[in-house]
């Protein structure tokens, strides 16, 4: 996998860009965007029938998605390897799916519309960068901070070419699976440690 080093860059309104970077709305036609919609909690069940279901940021595990509700009625759809969003408070917080699941009030999804992970994978990152900023959305003087499907469509994303997108999220990846094994391997050494003692 080659990376080049960027010595060309732009001036956009985010501040500067690889020159050849674009910088477009997340809403620009590349990735669709769907904002949950809670069923009755009539619906819902902890004996794995149905969908599994993701209300906000509770289900969030440190990457992937970690629920026990599920539903039996759905009609809001995230698909595999969706990036979900919380849009209520706290906003911004992101998580992964790992399987088709149904979303609640508290999250949106964002997925490639081509279906391609990498893609996914690279807005999950560009959009844990602009953390701070998409939480911001949220503190309008509002009684409970959130943010719009507006809001996210207007968000503007920096777009390296589609290959750079797909290297970029692969080493990030890479990063992010060696501190998810490194964690599970610290729990068993603690755990091993206190069985000794």
């Amino acid at each position: 996998m080659k990376f080049r080093w960027e010595t060309e860059f732009k001036e956009t309104e985010i501040g500067k860009i690889p020159k050849d970077w674009d910088l477009k709305p997340l809403g620009n036609g590349d990735f669709s965007i769907i904002m949950g919609q809670s069923p009755p909690s009539k619906y819902y069940n902890k004996n794995g029938v149905g969908y599994p279901f993701v209300q906000g940021k509770t289900e969030f595990g440190e990457f992937y998605i970690k629920t026990s509700t599920y539903t039996t009625k759905c009609s809001k759809i995230a698909p595999k390897f969706s990036v979900l969003i919380t849009v209520r408070a706290p906003v911004g917080e992101l998580n992964i799916t790992k399987e088709e699941l149904c979303i609640g009030r508290g999250v949106a999804a964002i997925s490639s519309k081509n279906g391609d992970i990498a893609r996914n994978r690279f807005i999950y990152y560009v959009l844990k960068g602009l953390n701070s900023y998409v939480e911001s959305f949220g503190d309008r003087g509002t009684t409970y901070d959130s943010i719009t499907k507006e809001d996210l469509k207007n968000l503007q994303i920096s777009y390296p070419p589609p290959p750079e997108q797909s290297r970029i999220a692969t080493v990030l990846s890479w990063f992010d699976d060696l501190i998810e094994n490194k964690k599970k391997q610290n729990e068993i050494l603690e755990k091993m440690a206190m069985a000794i003692f």
